[in-house]
């Protein structure tokens, strides 16, 4: 039998790659179960970003898709290629420019990806077959391709697929419409491939624990590392953070302040053995879209910068602005790491300035975070996979830096007396140029014996106002802060008064009263002190606990 090769070449070549995400503790759908085939896809495109679901938490893997679906998700999978908005045209008579898919459809005309049926139209709405979806991949990944006397037309492009473990581990008719599960097995697995990780991903599939897991005190979080010829992982866990040179590691929960490099919002461990290994690839994937963020440093302890991660920019969809990426083209210049070490990697986010993007109020927590390193001895790449869970940070203009109690923590009382001083608090905050910071409410936390409170009130002794707070079950709650609340701008504290009328009971010994601000809070639990910078409004603070007794 005759056969005569063919090779087809996409815009490929060489770079370095990204570690894929080989585990479904993020998978977000509430259709798709965990532990299948499917889920495993589903999970790894979600993590790159290539796929994002329905509005309502569903992914609806039985569900068809259509030419111009699974176009647009093959040509996002394929990481060589930049599809942008200026590619948009009428380039099939079916087909118009302002189409959501005219984009990628031209892309792949222009590339001679796609070449559109006999009568000259594309049919982007036709559901996709199997035959149809095989050929799309191995166009656009560049497969080579042998073609037999007596093929169909698709026949070489199973045989592509097949012989590289791309097609579907399962009998199916190539006229059989491809559902959205499917899609994702078959882009995973082509992905998983390109970058040299399918027998990872089949074993991802098959429900297996890819990577081994042994315990090293070297890293304060948990890493696994892979490369051609080795796995190995180190871990470490710690119940407190501490300060390591400029950084607080581990990371705990921060405001990023708008123009300012940040504290570490994640960090992990890298080992050099036998020789010194340079970083050549880096990517970390938020939960949520942050704007605010011109990108993410990665730097040594000491504040030594390593690389910068900018937004991924492939397509304009809110799933890919949560991705930021570093490569380095030029093998081996990268930065080096000593051989023979454990290297801690320290990301911090780099904040835009007021006017030029930043801005209060958004959310960033890493969801994932790799890097990839080269030993130019042995040619040998090795990528790190920085095991989350990351705290949450905030963007904001400015922080309240300090919290503190002037006076005794309790008032002991022998008499009723009235507009008697309970607790003094004082204030300190650090803001942009040109913008405030107010206090919108406190919640101390109440202790008595033998005392009853009635008409609680706050107020600064600098100014003529108070307002009122309620009492219930321990907790003081005072949330009127209007004519009063903002704090000094040049960084002196401000004080305030906590005051009420006692009545004491006389069949009690000791009576007193405590009051404290207890609980700092995080980003997503309201804490002892609620302030606004003028634009976000937050319910926590940066502190100890408790906060002040």
């Amino acid at each position: 039998m005759k056969r005569l090769s063919t090779i087809l070449l996409g815009l490929s070549f060489a770079l370095p790659v990204f570690a894929l995400n080989f585990s479904e503790s993020n998978l977000p759908y509430s259709d798709v179960r965990a532990g299948t085939a499917e889920s495993a896809a589903i999970s790894v495109l979600t993590d790159e970003g290539i796929v994002s679901g329905y509005p309502d938490g569903t992914f609806r893997p039985s569900r068809t898709l259509n030419r111009a679906e699974f176009l647009k998700i093959v040509l996002e999978s394929a990481s060589s290629l930049n599809v942008s908005a200026s590619d948009a045209a009428s380039c099939f008579p079916d087909m118009h420019q302002e189409d959501w898919f005219s984009r990628y459809v031209c892309f792949a005309k222009n590339h001679e990806f796609i070449g559109g049926y006999p009568d000259g139209t594309f049919k982007p709405v036709n559901s996709v077959n199997y035959a149809e979806a095989l050929k799309m991949l191995s166009t656009i990944y560049g497969y080579e391709l042998d073609h037999e006397e007596g093929d169909t037309w698709f026949a070489p492009y199973v045989r592509a697929t097949t012989e590289r473990g791309i097609a579907l581990p399962v009998a199916i008719s190539a006229d059989s419409f491809v559902t959205r599960g499917q899609m994702a097995r078959l882009t995973a697995a082509a992905l998983s491939e390109e970058q040299g990780m399918l027998e990872e991903y089949r074993a991802f599939e098959r429900g297996e624990t890819v990577s081994s897991q042994s315990s090293s005190t070297s890293s304060s979080s948990t890493s696994s590392v892979s490369s051609s010829s080795s796995s190995f992982s180190s871990s470490s866990s710690s119940s407190s953070s501490s300060s390591s040179g400029p950084f607080t590691i581990p990371p705990i929960s921060h405001f990023l302040i708008t123009g300012e490099p940040s504290d570490a919002i994640a960090n992990g461990t890298t080992i050099a053995q036998g020789s010194r290994t340079v970083v050549t690839a880096a990517k970390i994937t938020l939960f949520n879209e942050a704007l605010s963020l011109s990108g993410i440093d990665l730097v040594s302890l000491d504040g030594q910068k390593m690389a910068t991660l900018k937004r991924r920019t492939i397509a304009d969809t809110s799933e890919y602005k949560k991705i930021y990426e570093y490569r380095e083209l030029t093998s081996g210049s990268g930065f080096s790491i000593p051989a023979n070490s454990s290297f801690p990697i320290v990301a911090r986010a780099l904040v835009s300035r007021i006017g030029e993007g930043g801005a209060s109020n958004q959310l960033v927590q890493v969801r994932s975070f790799t890097v990839t390193t080269f030993d130019p001895v042995s040619f040998q790449t090795y990528t790190y996979t920085f095991t989350p869970p990351f705290p949450q940070h905030q963007t904001a203009f400015g922080r309240i830096t300090s919290v503190g109690r002037i006076g005794p923590r309790e008032a002991h009382f022998t008499k009723d007396e009235t507009n008697v001083l309970l607790g003094t608090f004082s204030f300190k905050a650090k803001v942009a140029s040109g913008q405030t910071i107010s206090l919108t409410a406190l919640r101390p936390t109440v202790h008595t014996s033998g005392i009853t409170l009635k008409n609680v009130h706050i107020s600064s002794p600098s100014l003529p106002y108070d307002s009122g707070c309620s009492v219930s079950g321990g907790q003081m709650n005072c949330a009127d802060f209007t004519s009063f609340g903002m704090l000094p701008t040049d960084g002196s504290q401000k004080v305030f008064e906590i005051r009420a009328d006692v009545t004491v009971d006389s069949l009690t010994q000791d009576r007193f009263v405590s009051v404290a601000l207890e609980d700092p809070g995080l980003p997503n639990r309201p804490g002892a002190v609620s302030w606004t910078d003028g634009s976000g409004q937050f319910n926590w603070v940066e502190g100890p606990t408790p906060l002040v007794e």
